[in-house]
């Protein structure tokens, strides 16, 4: 009770609406499986700390799971929606089944050409590299991850060809010697020095890739780590182990059979054909010129499928995935029950979908799976779409399916989205404004929406000043309220009071803290407490004040007005930025959608005070590619260093570097029949044939070289025609 000024005791009950009740929701969160209803849900996500392991996290969190399940969730039904560890452990059995079957595939390609127990042998180098390199992969502190797994792969092919060429070399001399233990002697002094410049060429090659910067240098840090240390322990492999191997595998005296017949005679006509076609071609200077025009155009033709858009470029193509994110946005300042309204709107198309396996809703919130997500507030919401294990359809499928069944929902912001196999980034397009006059900024970006909009490839075209509405202004004027003897601050403090209301107190209990709320009735017809600031502005004006002289009304103190309200204001360089920006469809490119853009660039007629800049995914591909190309140029300058000290000659090792950029003729041509992009791992890819071509390239010119000077010292010796030809 509260003592009036005449000592009369009055209730609270007598003055005020009392309610013992919840705290206003400001979530609400729902899950469906099997196409049953939705039901309320307690949603709980939990986060790994950096360096966790998220398959340990995984596993030991299902187990708390289990555990109260008889106890604190006894009746209760628990759905795991996403589990980051199991998808971790996916990704790891399906690259340790591609590592698997690479390994397969070279032993039968070995078994095919020169034998089963050398096979056996070359396969036997790659897990022992593997063995090696993990123990350096630890001890640099570096994980087994995605990333790294992804390297061993790529290095798979480059290792193996160590242990192949002393494996074949072996083969070859045991016929001439008679004798494995001579045989492996006379391969190692012939090829050790040779394959440890090319497995260092190739090193130098992935070297420069630890300062590739930006985003998608931190993605792949990993990388050269891995390859580096597969590499330096392949040479161990091929050099130290392969011979041992070999001497305990290969018998020199062993029965033919009629395999090795066969293998013999396809060996020697092979050998026998290609010897006819490379004499004829060395011998002719017309089938020369034939072949280096031939090259030449073959060369500029590759390059001109890019140019062309032939082969697309696209750092991280769109992989499938386990799941896809619904995100509902509605304007500035939507309550959250009008937000539910469009969310079970969308769970009613949700639950005919065949192909969806659960759903989980969100209301008041966006997801954090997707970029820029994880904010609060009441005109969000985000559902995440459990797509069936067995189905007929990807998910890039599924997220188009799902827009069309979708559209029809036009009072709310839809956007369907997935995650990607790259690292975190934002929007594919991304065009900035900078300039110091907001309505400048706002007038660009308006026009540069209706333009995006209008290219084909694009959807979910937004602009950073999206979330900008009117707002309600309340000048008060601070000479009638200092003769009232109030001040602004004041003013301001019961504006706030009746309208978010004040914790008066706490009320404490052995389990809750409850608190008591205070706020003003500005609506007498409210049905829920929530409800007392649907209001209007005329009883904000006839809300009374008390001051020193008497009660006067707000609306005497105040002016009000509706104004564009900002809800943030970016910068960037000391400059006001605002930007528009969109996701691509189909087999769209950013590139492709951002060079449509600048052609109509004109049609902005942008102020004097405003510039332009282009980012997102097309700047993240232009810095990557431009540092890869540089990486890729450093790696060629080692190279030519290595080269250099292993044959003493600059003209020889530049003909075995101009071997490498006529390698796009196969690469680029493999990537325009397959339909592919040029990625990221399709460079990584490219930097590491060009490690191969090098490899086998220093073998092949070394043993040129001593051929020619074993000859020289003979009477009757080859010429270098008859060498090469040899």
């Amino acid at each position: 009770a509260l003592q009036s000024p005449s000592g009369t005791l009055v209730y609270l009950r007598d003055i005020a609406t009392v309610v013992d009740g919840l705290e206003s929701p400001r979530t609400y969160s729902r899950v469906s499986v099997g196409g049953e209803p939705s039901e309320n849900a307690l949603t709980l996500a939990v986060y790994k700390k950096s360096g966790g392991d998220v398959t340990t996290i995984a596993e030991l969190t299902r187990a708390k799971i289990e555990e109260l399940k008889g106890s604190l969730l006894l009746g209760a039904q628990v759905v795991v929606s996403i589990d980051g560890g199991e998808r971790v452990q996916k990704d790891l059995r399906e690259l340790s089944r591609t590592g698997l079957e690479t390994v397969l595939l070279v032993m039968i390609v070995l078994f095919l050409t020169i034998g089963w127990r050398e096979a056996i042998v070359a396969g036997l180098s790659i897990p022992l590299s593997f063995v090696i390199a993990f123990i350096g992969l630890y001890a640099s502190g570096n994980t087994i991850n995605f990333i790294s797994l992804f390297s061993l792969i790529l290095a798979i092919g480059i290792l193996v060809d160590s242990g192949i060429v002393v494996a074949e070399a072996i083969h070859t001399r045991i016929k001439k010697f008679g004798n494995v233990k001579e045989a492996a002697v006379a391969s190692i002094n012939e090829y050790a020095w040779p394959l440890i410049a090319g497995t260092m060429t190739t090193v130098a090659v992935f070297f420069p890739l630890f300062f590739l910067s930006g985003t998608t240098g931190k993605f792949i840090k990993s990388i050269p780590f891995t390859i580096i240390f597969v590499l330096i322990a392949s040479i161990f492999v091929a050099l130290g182990m392969v011979p041992i191997l070999a001497t305990v595998l290969t018998k020199h005296h062993e029965k033919k059979n009629r395999f090795s017949e066969m293998q013999e005679e396809w060996f020697i006509k092979t050998q026998s054909w290609y010897k006819e076609f490379l004499g004829s071609m060395l011998a002719s200077r017309k089938y020369q010129n034939r072949f280096l025009l031939g090259i030449t155009l073959a060369f500029v033709g590759s390059i001109l499928l890019v140019s062309f858009g032939a082969v697309k470029v696209q750092l991280f193509p769109q992989d499938d995935q386990d799941f896809v994110i619904v995100t509902v946005e509605k304007p500035e300042g939507t309550p959250l029950q009008s937000t539910d309204l469009v969310v079970r709107e969308i769970e009613e198309v949700l639950y005919e979908e065949p192909y969806v396996s659960s759903f989980v809703s969100a209301v008041g919130a966006s997801s954090g799976l997707v970029d820029g997500g994880g904010g609060a507030n009441t005109k969000l919401a985000n559902i995440t779409v459990i797509l069936q294990d067995e189905r007929t359809i990807t998910s890039s499928e599924a997220v188009e399916l799902l827009r069309a069944d979708l559209a029809h929902v036009n009072d709310a912001t839809i956007k369907v989205t997935q995650g990607n196999n790259g690292p975190p980034g934002g929007k594919p397009v991304l065009i900035k404004f900078k300039g110091d006059d907001l309505n400048a900024l706002s007038l660009a970006t308006d026009k540069a929406e209706r333009i995006l909009s209008a290219i084909p490839g694009t959807q979910d075209v937004e602009t950073s000043l999206r979330d900008d509405g009117t707002q309600l202004e309340i000048t008060i004027d601070r000479s009638k309220a200092s003769r009232y003897g109030i001040t602004t601050a004041q003013v301001a403090q019961i504006l706030r009071t009746a309208v978010s209301g004040v914790v008066a107190t706490t009320i404490k209990k052995q389990e809750d803290d409850i608190d008591i709320l205070v706020k003003l009735d500005l609506n007498e017809n409210f049905v829920n407490p929530e409800d007392t600031v649907k209001t209007n502005l005329d009883s904000i004006k006839n809300l009374p004040i008390a001051t020193p002289t008497g009660s006067i009304l707000l609306g005497s103190l105040i002016e009000t007005g509706v104004s564009q309200s900002r809800a943030s204001i970016a910068h960037e360089d000391q400059k006001r930025i605002a930007s528009v920006s969109s996701d691509v469809k189909g087999k769209t490119t950013a590139l492709e959608v951002v060079s449509a853009f600048q052609k109509k660039e004109l049609e902005l007629n942008l102020d004097t005070t405003v510039q332009i800049d282009y980012g997102g995914e097309s700047e993240e591909v232009n810095n990557t590619f431009r540092d890869m190309i540089i990486a890729l140029l450093a790696g060629l300058s080692l190279m030519l260093a290595i080269l250099v000290l292993e044959f003493n000659s600059f003209r020889y090792s530049l003909y075995l570097l101009m071997a490498v950029p006529l390698s796009l003729i196969g690469v680029l041509s493999g990537l325009a029949v397959t339909g592919l992009a040029l990625s990221f791992s399709a460079m990584l890819g490219y930097i590491a044939l060009a490690g191969v071509i090098i490899n086998h390239a220093i073998i092949l010119l070394d043993s040129i070289i001593h051929r020619l000077e074993h000859e020289k010292e003979s009477p009757s010796g080859l010429n270098l025609f008859d060498i090469i030809v040899e």
